[in-house]
């Protein structure tokens, strides 16, 4: 895209860089240290009580309000794409908002408590870094209390995941709780501080952290895991359906509108899924014949699923798996790709305190994680798949193709990271 010079830019272009220039340095304060990890170590983790909720949902009916005076037909090209990209962002956030997400802050794939093991295995390199990082992991306390009441607000209106899909989800607060200070992932940035930071100094900091760790960390942990095990997940609601909850079919349509992009009606949603399941189920029924299958296919699939062949009897077999099947497909980019991105991203196991309840692999501009836990339930022959969709060309390759267009607006380049760390 070719670099608009300002002098071509008209008052309407002048007028919408402007607002969303300002909301968006605005959101960045508001949630001070997102996933994509681009930000600087936060000293404070987000505030998450009703007064900011509130604000942050009175703030951007402003945005939109003022959105809604741009004369588009003025609008560079550029622009006007961006503003379309920007109007999707709103709404989504508008949409949080309204039907108050945020009192679910935690799910079967996700948590407020371990999105902190993100930012601790993050690159560290000046003092600042380990300083913030230890003003952080103080405000744990109050980040944690304010997410609870929020949560205490989800159930008394009947806003919560579904039980089910909660089980075992305090299995990672444990290991917090019942490691060594000095064993905790908390910790990791201590292990080996930047040459940047004098001995003397890592020595203090080191303390410092071993300090706020065991009076102010794990004894988070520790409330929190009793407010899950004794009061929110007996709370949790039975059923399934998301229609089921407060303002259930609205909420349903914004969460299709939310992932789908599209205006569909859920009956229409449904139909589109039977009938790509079958699709999908034809061509791996032919899949499995050129395969020299001899069996129906739902016979062929058993057969996979109790082959020990299919199966890795090591994390460490996994991992070079993944790893393969990621070189092989370097190999092949230049074929598909005219521009290939220039940050790499590493392989490495799911974290031991995240693995039990995390999918089975994820990927970002800088890393591949695979999910080694319960290899019994990690088939081999799902792994080329999900390296492509997770790593390259998926996530991890287009996520880095992004951050690069400098030429875009900050809120394009980090699309797939929205203000609560979910997918956009």
């Amino acid at each position: 895209m070719r670099q608009i010079e300002r002098a071509d830019l008209s008052d309407a272009d002048l007028k919408f860089e402007a607002i969303y220039g300002g909301e968006w340095d605005w959101r960045q304060r508001q949630l001070p240290d997102q996933e994509d990890g681009q930000l600087p170590i936060a000293e404070h983790l987000p505030h998450v009580d009703a007064a900011h909720e509130e604000e942050r949902l009175g703030h951007w009916r402003e945005v939109a309000a003022e959105l809604g005076g741009i004369a588009e037909d003025q609008l560079s090209e550029a622009n006007r794409v961006s503003l379309a990209v920007y109007r999707a962002q709103l709404e989504d956030l508008l949409g949080q908002q309204r039907f108050r997400q945020f009192e679910m802050p935690a799910n079967s794939d996700s948590s407020f408590w371990s999105d902190l093991g993100y930012t601790a295995r993050r690159t560290f390199r000046e003092l600042r870094d380990y300083q913030a990082w230890i003003s952080q992991m103080g405000d744990v306390p109050r980040y944690f209390e304010e997410q609870m009441e929020q949560m205490r607000a989800g159930v008394r209106r009947g806003f919560t995941p579904p039980r089910v899909t909660m089980s075992g989800r305090d299995a990672g607060l444990s290991t917090v709780i019942d490691a060594r200070p000095e064993e905790s992932v908390f910790f990791t940035p201590f292990r080996r501080l930047g040459p940047s930071v004098s001995a003397v100094r890592a020595d203090e900091l080191r303390q410092q952290a071993l300090d706020v760790i065991r009076t102010r960390v794990q004894p988070a942990h520790l409330s929190l895991l009793r407010f899950l095990r004794d009061e929110y997940l007996p709370a949790c609601r039975e059923s399934l359906a998301a229609s089921q909850l407060p303002e259930g079919d609205e909420y349903y349509r914004f969460l299709i509108r939310r992932f789908t992009t599209l205006g569909t009606e859920p009956e229409r949603i449904h139909q589109l899924g039977e009938e790509e399941v079958e699709r999908l189920d034809g061509e791996m029924a032919e899949a499995a014949r050129e395969a020299g299958a001899k069996v129906p296919l739902e016979r062929f699939l058993e057969q996979l699923r109790s082959d020990p062949a299919q199966y890795a009897s090591t994390p460490e077999q996994l991992l070079h798996l993944g790893a393969w099947i990621s070189k092989v497909f370097d190999g092949r980019a230049a074929t598909y790709f005219g521009h290939l991105p220039r940050r790499r991203f590493t392989i490495r196991p799911v974290p031991e305190e995240m693995a039990p309840f995390y999918t089975s692999a994820r990927g970002g501009p800088d890393e591949y994680l695979i999910n080694t836990y319960d290899l019994a339930h990690r088939p081999l022959y799902n792994l080329t798949a999900l390296t492509l969709h997770e790593a390259a060309p998926g996530h991890a390759f287009q996520m880095a193709l992004a951050l690069e267009q400098e030429d875009l607006p900050a809120f394009r380049r980090h699309t797939y990271v929205d203000a609560y760390g979910e997918g956009w």
